[in-house]
C-alpha cells in the first residue's frame, strides 16, 4: 500500500510511503515522522479529513492520548490496536 503524507496547508510538501496495510497506526506515524526527518516527540491523532481538528460528521478518531491513559473525547480509539487497513478502506480515504 502506498500512502501520501502531506504537511497540513502545504500541498507541495509530501511523502509517498510504501507500507504494509497490517501495521498499526502508531507504526505508521513513526514512518511518516521519519520520512520528514522530524522528531517523534509529540502526541498525535488521526481525524477524518478534510477536518484536521476532528469536527467532521464522523466522530470516530484515533489518538495517542487513548494509549497513554489520558482523558479522551467520545469516539476516540487506540492507535496501537488499530490497523492501517481498518481506516484506509478505499483509495480515496483521507485522514
Amino acid at each position: 500500500m502506498i500512502l501520501r503524507a502531506r504537511i497540513y496547508n502545504n500541498k507541495h510538501v509530501y511523502r509517498d510511503i510504501y507500507i504494509d496495510p497490517f501495521i498499526n497506526l502508531h507504526t505508521l506515524t513513526s514512518y511518516v515522522v521519519e520520512s520528514f526527518s522530524f522528531n517523534f516527540d509529540h502526541c498525535y491523532g488521526f481525524f477524518k479529513s478534510p477536518d484536521v481538528f476532528g469536527n467532521s460528521k464522523d466522530k470516530t478518531h484515533y489518538e495517542l492520548f487513548y494509549n497513554i491513559d489520558q482523558d479522551v473525547e467520545e469516539g476516540c480509539e487506540s492507535v496501537a490496536r488499530t490497523l492501517v487497513s481498518d481506516i484506509y478502506t478505499k483509495n480515496t480515504d483521507k485522514w
